[in-house]
């Protein structure tokens, strides 16, 4: 179902739309969210959205900061060396780049939310106004 299909059956009738999801994707998720939006609510949905992508993202640059080695040698032996290398392709690939594509689909959902926020004549600045970065606090965690 694509974004303008989702915004006409909200439109319609955004209380008894639910999207069944199989296969646990985001997008799927994301999709249920789109669905069961309203004038009312659908700015909080993007806000909560944003916030996890600021979330995801801000850790990902911490983790970053370390450079590409995520961690060091576990001794001095010879095959430490290639050890470090094995583990931090596979941190790379299994948590570091899942993660930033995690963000990258939150942010794509977001930006539908702004979409059908704007079909329900939301005006510009108050789609804006409704996330700012950094406005949410420290992470609990």
């Amino acid at each position: 179902m694509d974004i303008v299909s989702a915004m006409e059956i909200v439109r319609d009738d955004p209380t008894t739309i639910r999207q069944q999801t199989q296969d646990g994707s985001t997008q799927a998720a994301i999709n249920g969210v789109l669905l069961q939006v309203n004038p009312d609510n659908v700015l909080q949905a993007r806000a909560a959205l944003l916030t996890e992508v600021e979330r995801f993202r801000n850790r990902i640059r911490e983790i970053r900061q370390y450079g590409p080695q995520l961690i060091g040698r576990c001794g001095g032996d010879p095959i430490s060396g290639a050890a470090q290398d094995l583990f931090n392709q596979k941190i790379q690939r299994y948590a570091v780049t899942p993660a930033m594509q995690y963000a990258d689909e939150l942010q794509r959902g977001a930006d539908q939310l702004a979409e059908v926020a704007r079909s329900f004549g939301i005006a510009e600045q108050r789609i804006t106004d409704s996330f700012q970065p950094g406005a949410n606090g420290p992470d609990p965690r």
